[in-house]
């Protein structure tokens, strides 16, 4: 597969159980070739473990690609395929978050991104906001996924968005409700808005939403993006990770593959909530009945009605 390319090298993040190296797999996947994307990841863990990084999380559907239309089928994979395993062994001693097309027991096909720790599978996303408009398809090739979790890592609290998932706030607003962190934004985002002389437009869209997320709810988001061409489309990477409160601790290359490292402090999640209290101030109890009155009201006036009715008077 050729050499792995290493960015930001440095010296090794100190033993700190919330001082970490973190590592984003930029990859560029062979389209419908999960064994050839099997060995890159299992190359960039061995690199990511060298560089002393304790996760590696890599971009959507990196075990398969992105425009697989009729291929699904052939590339979806179960709780018993090999390549799953040999993916969930290579965890051992870190991390590893990756996209794959999941099958489930009912044969249904399932946007996923695994989150393996340890030699263990700790936790599957399945995408639920599936884009089909425009030039996305994805609501006629797989099943929606029905949660938002967040879960325990001896890391800390993480939380999984995939792509469209993002544009959403509710899917953001539930993880970081529940416990999160840090919440993985996997995605594979084309190029949108610009031309060769230009910055995409959809990149400073996607910082703008990521930015707003750690300030809001006091965490890291990590965007992992891919690199690439399938079918006319071209993948614009820049992986990036915004601190709490929204700074912009490390920002990958545009276009470029490759296995890109950075410094993240645990720490920050506190500092940050400590000084400014929106996540704790929220009055969740509020926000659920509001949303069941919002869910009872349509049922009784037809979904998304507009009209005068449940409104109070007006002063």
């Amino acid at each position: 597969m050729g050499t792995v390319k290493v960015m930001e090298k440095g010296a090794p993040a100190p033993p700190s159980l919330r001082t970490m190296r973190l590592a984003l797999g930029q990859v560029a996947p062979r389209l419908g070739d999960v064994a050839a994307n099997l060995e890159q990841h299992l190359e960039m863990i061995d690199a990511a473990r060298a560089e002393q990084a304790r996760v590696v999380l890599f971009p959507e559907l990196s075990l398969a690609g992105y425009q697989l239309k009729d291929l699904v089928p052939d590339v979806a994979l179960d709780g018993h395929s090999p390549a799953l395993a040999r993916l969930v062994a290579a965890s051992r001693g870190l991390g590893v978050g990756f996209g794959f097309v999941e099958e489930s027991s009912d044969h249904r096909f399932y946007n996923s991104y695994a989150y393996c720790e340890d030699g263990r599978l700790a936790h599957v996303h399945r995408k639920v906001y599936l884009p089909t408009y425009g030039l996305f398809e994805e609501g006629r090739l797989y099943a929606g996924g029905e949660h938002f979790r967040a879960f325990d890592t001896r890391l800390g609290r993480l939380g999984i968005v995939v792509c469209e998932d993002v544009w959403h706030p509710s899917s953001m607003y539930i993880l970081a409700q529940d416990g999160a962190e840090m919440i993985v934004a996997a995605s594979a985002s084309p190029l949108r808005g610009a031309d060769i002389s230009d910055e995409p437009s959809n990149v400073d869209v996607w910082t703008t939403a990521l930015k707003m997320y750690s300030q809001l709810f006091g965490c890291f988001v990590v965007l992992a993006n891919r690199v690439g061409f399938e079918d006319g489309l071209s993948f614009w990477g820049g992986s990036r990770v915004l601190a709490p409160g929204g700074r912009l601790a490390f920002e990958a290359p545009l276009l470029e593959a490759g296995l890109f490292t950075c410094e993240i402090d645990w720490n920050e999640v506190r500092r940050y909530r400590v000084g400014d209290p929106t996540l704790r101030s929220e009055r969740l109890d509020i926000t659920v009945a509001e949303l069941r009155r919002i869910q009872r009201q349509r049922r009784e006036t037809g979904a998304g009605a507009a009209g005068l009715a449940g409104r109070e008077e007006l002063p």
